[in-house]
């Protein structure tokens, strides 16, 4: 696929994964909003230890010339609905994506392909932190989107998901219940 002068692809088995450490470590260089639970060994690591097969989605985002400038580490979780979301679970303290800072045109092309690949999944990316690359991404999103101040949740199925309103849902903090099933407030995520 093309977007662009850029392609994107994705990453499901988790040799792929390994290959993609030293352009994954130079595009992680690249991200000035980047923390070391984005670095290829962090992420590699987890997988490894806590992955699921058929579960990897690492949605990249590349040049013409085939240089990485986005990628996406995100995997399907297990549920009642289908949700991609970050690789790090509940160990990581920041879960992100990458975007190299110097291609501009990199988050809009990452938005489309993790539309396409979550396929009527929600998009949960409830670590991100306000600031992070996520936040790049998100303001490209054409789907309906959570809402919540963190924007943890985009969704790809308008029909079958709410999204946030400016109105609280009965029993939910105001402005803040997102299609995901969570909701954050002051740093803290809960079910519901």
């Amino acid at each position: 696929m093309t977007a662009g002068a850029l392609r994107t692809e994705v990453c499901r088995d988790e040799e792929g994964f390994g290959r993609l450490a030293a352009e994954w470590t130079a595009l992680y260089g690249r991200c000035s909003s980047a923390t070391p639970f984005q670095s290829h060994s962090w992420l590699h690591s987890w997988w490894l230890s806590y992955g699921r097969p058929r579960a990897l989605r690492v949605v990249l985002v590349r040049r013409g010339d085939g240089a990485l400038v986005a990628a996406a580490p995100l995997m399907r979780a297990r549920g009642p609905l289908p949700v991609l979301t970050l690789l790090g679970g509940s160990i990581t303290d920041f879960a992100d994506v990458l975007l190299d800072d110097d291609c501009p045109e990199a988050a809009p092309a990452l938005a489309r392909a993790v539309a396409r690949t979550a396929r009527g999944a929600v998009v949960d990316l409830r670590e991100v932190r306000p600031g992070a690359a996520g936040d790049r991404v998100f303001a490209h999103w054409r789907g309906r989107a959570g809402g919540c101040p963190t924007r943890c949740a985009w969704s790809c199925r308008p029909s079958r998901w709410r999204a946030c309103s400016n109105g609280s849902p009965p029993g939910r903090p105001s402005g803040c219940a997102p299609s995901c099933g969570s909701w954050t407030r002051s740093g803290s995520t809960r079910a519901w």
